[in-house]
């Protein structure tokens, strides 16, 4: 719809319920409509923004894209991708969008603001976090995944910086931006259904035969609570194919070089040069996907991937839909996320599942009781190499049950992962007895710290973004051909 066409509306009046799954209404706005507060992110071509509306004082996480960029870049296609994904995802554990505008030099995403950090600045401020708080924290994050899941999307950048803390303490998922939409046989690992059917199995002879009758907790296939939109139709359908062929790992191919970031590998193997560059720009630890912001200012060099697609454009190929799996499946797969938590699989360029998260979740927990991620070298080449060897030291004092869990989802083999059949398995894990499932996101969060470092970005700061400030006021109004079609 033209945007002179479109009923002004304020952001209260147009954005989506909580539990909402229609599309983020576009509106007529603009950011002089905005008292612009604070930056709190930075990507490669985007900023994130706290901004409170003149009219209605409520204030949004307002990311600003730079269009030229993406236009130059050509990577509209997944700024559409993670515009698409938001709007399909209506979850309390994931950050809203709430709305969108456009003008002549900027799009605007109207995301949800989450007033206490990330779950990273509270593991800088204590330290390491005490084991009720990590068991909270953790807990919140397998109901993400499940989430995920049962949607068939891999987040692939899950880390400390992502998870922001709302008003209430709980965690909020950010940052879309590398997420896919995964086909069916595609949502879990190759051979992860077979092998949870064969434990199960084996348990089963031992126990003197005899039957649960649904989803085992020790990672059964079935449909009870906590189990799998997938689960059930991948074991019927046997071991899915591979996606794509097994490339090179970062100790063995040569093409990863001390201090420099993994590049995307096209189809010919060729490295994105423009997405590398762009990456060693923002120094943002990322592989190739999504910038490090605490607010989700989207991919660090959503050209990695989308190098791909342009090329197949250049020869005459019409690039994928970012919300088609079938046609995205049969690309290479890319390198996409952040370097402490990246997983072998990614590493190795094998085919990618929901897995991939699990991995990222077992890193998250390490970093919450040892205060930095398992992986951690003083290069990103020596990080990698450890990972794709699983190479990492437990930290004294860590809790039996939490050790278990962490080495059982730092398993190589994603199939192998615990929860990688179904996360029923991870729910029933010891280290998680005690939680209140179903009332975990309405209890009492742990206590957290406030940030000392936010009084100092106060709106009363002198050096906060005059030239945004000027921008807002200067601004021409949008015109009609000005708009990227993002819907």
């Amino acid at each position: 719809m033209a945007a002179g066409s479109e009923p002004a509306a304020t952001p209260d009046e147009g954005m989506r319920e909580p539990q909402d799954a229609k599309p983020a209404p576009r509106l007529q706005l603009s950011l002089a409509d905005f008292e612009l507060l604070r930056r709190i992110g930075d990507g490669s071509y985007s900023h994130v923004v706290l901004a409170r509306h003149r009219d209605t004082g409520h204030e949004y996480a307002l990311k600003v894209v730079d269009k030229q960029y993406i236009l130059r870049h050509k990577v509209v296609e997944y700024i559409k991708k993670e515009r698409q994904l938001l709007d399909q995802l209506s979850y309390e554990g994931i950050a809203r969008l709430h709305f969108t505008f456009q003008d002549a030099y900027s799009l605007y995403l109207g995301l949800e603001y989450c007033p206490n950090g990330e779950l990273y600045d509270q593991i800088r401020l204590r330290g390491r976090l005490g084991e009720a708080a990590a068991r909270f924290y953790a807990a919140e994050v397998v109901l993400m995944l499940e989430y995920l899941r049962q949607h068939r999307v891999v987040h692939r950048d899950l880390k400390p910086e992502n998870l922001l803390l709302d008003a209430s303490g709980h965690l909020k998922l950010i940052d879309f931006g590398s997420a896919k939409l995964l086909p069916p046989e595609e949502v879990l690992p190759p051979g992860a259904a077979e092998r949870a059917a064969a434990a199960a199995a084996a348990q089963e002879r031992a126990a003197g035969g005899s039957s649960s009758g649904g989803a085992s907790a020790s990672g059964g296939v079935g449909g009870g609570e906590g189990g799998d939109v997938a689960d059930g139709a991948a074991a019927a359908e046997g071991e899915p194919e591979e996606a794509a062929a097994v490339g090179p790992t970062p100790s063995s191919s040569g093409s990863v070089a001390a201090d420099e970031p993994v590049a995307d590998l096209g189809p010919d193997g060729e490295s994105a040069a423009a997405a590398a560059a762009e990456q060693r720009h923002s120094g943002d630890g990322r592989v190739a996907g999504g910038a490090g912001e605490l607010a989700g200012a989207g991919p660090a060099d959503a050209g990695a991937e989308a190098e791909g697609e342009a090329g197949a454009e250049a020869e005459g190929a019409s690039p994928s839909s970012p919300t088609s799996p079938s046609s995205e499946s049969k690309r290479q797969v890319s390198l996409v996320g952040t370097a402490d938590y990246v997983s072998p699989e990614i590493l190795n360029n094998q085919a990618v599942s929901c897995a991939a998260d699990l991995w990222a979740l077992g890193c998250v927990l390490y970093q919450m009781f040892a205060g930095r991620p398992p992986f951690k070298s003083p290069s990103e080449y020596l990080t990698f190499q450890k990972i794709v060897e699983a190479e990492y030291e437990l930290p004294e004092g860590l809790p039996p049950a939490a050790a278990d869990l962490i080495t059982r989802l730092l398993v190589l083999e994603p199939a192998d992962r615990i929860g990688a059949a179904n996360i029923a398995e991870l729910r029933a894990h010891p280290f998680f007895e005690g939680v209140d499932w179903g009332s975990l996101r309405s209890q009492e969060a742990p206590e957290w710290m406030e940030d000392p470092m936010l009084d100092t970005l106060s709106s009363a700061s002198s050096s906060f973004d005059w030239e945004l400030q000027s921008l807002a006021s200067a601004l021409p109004p949008a015109r009609e051909d000005d708009h990227l079609p993002l819907d």
